[in-house]
């Protein structure tokens, strides 16, 4: 008896299992790609909040290593391009104790240690990300973006917390010159306040859309970070 041949196919074509199988792995991937795509607006936001930490993590370890105050300062607005977040130490050549208002606005390089690029600034007309999302400076985006959704305040542990409510309500971005310090010596944030970034289309905030909050609380290094999806209502913690 001659050896054994295993059957071969007639053809190259493939079986209907196969098929079954690639169609059923492009139809994956495919669903994939469009929640990742649908969901622009959501990833801006989130790109925004993660810059916006990173300043803020940035003082903090500034402060820790010089054991001198850290002016955090804000400025401007978002639709303009104005917007700065300057975490930068003060340069002490420059900068007496205390400073004066004008020297610890943000951008002002001849007060600072360090170069321009290490601020955090609003990008609208060129960034993709910053045309998605945008920094809430008063302009009460806030409560657009929210839609039906219960106001951050009142979702745990914010609801439970007095010192994450109290920076819930204080906005360091306020379209003008304002500041948070941190204490070179505590290497804490002196005073509480939030930070707020929303879904834009064509400059104004999507209705239920995307939002994103830092809260610090008052005498505290912790940065806490909440996102609300868009079309949810529901809160989470980052």
């Amino acid at each position: 008896m001659g050896p054994l041949h295993t059957p071969q196919r007639k053809n190259g074509g493939y079986s209907l299992i196969e098929m079954l199988v690639v169609l059923a792995i492009i139809g994956v991937l495919a669903v994939a790609g469009v929640a990742t795509l649908g969901d622009q607006k959501g990833n801006s936001v989130r790109a925004v909040l993660d810059e916006l930490e990173g300043v803020l993590l940035n003082a903090e370890q500034t402060a820790a290593i010089s054991s001198r105050d850290i002016y955090v300062s804000t400025t401007g607005s978002w639709l303009d391009s104005s917007l700065v977040m300057d975490g930068r130490a003060l340069n002490t050549v420059t900068v007496g104790y205390p400073p004066l208002a004008s020297q610890i606005k943000a951008g002002q390089d001849a007060y600072r240690l360090g170069g321009s690029s290490e601020c955090f600034r609003s990008q609208y007309r060129s960034s993709r990300d910053h045309q998605s999302a945008g920094v809430d400076c008063g302009s009460n985006w806030y409560a657009t973006a929210c839609g039906s959704a219960s106001d951050l305040a009142a979702v745990e542990p914010v609801a439970s917390n007095a010192s994450l409510k109290a920076a819930l309500d204080t906005r360091l971005f306020t379209g003008s010159d304002s500041y948070a310090i941190v204490n070179g010596l505590t290497r804490r944030y002196e005073r509480g306040f939030s930070i707020v970034v929303v879904g834009l289309s064509s400059g104004s905030p999507i209705a239920g859309g995307a939002i994103g909050v830092i809260v610090v609380p008052a005498n505290s290094a912790s940065v806490y970070k909440f996102y609300k999806p868009s079309n949810s209502t529901v809160w989470r913690r980052l």
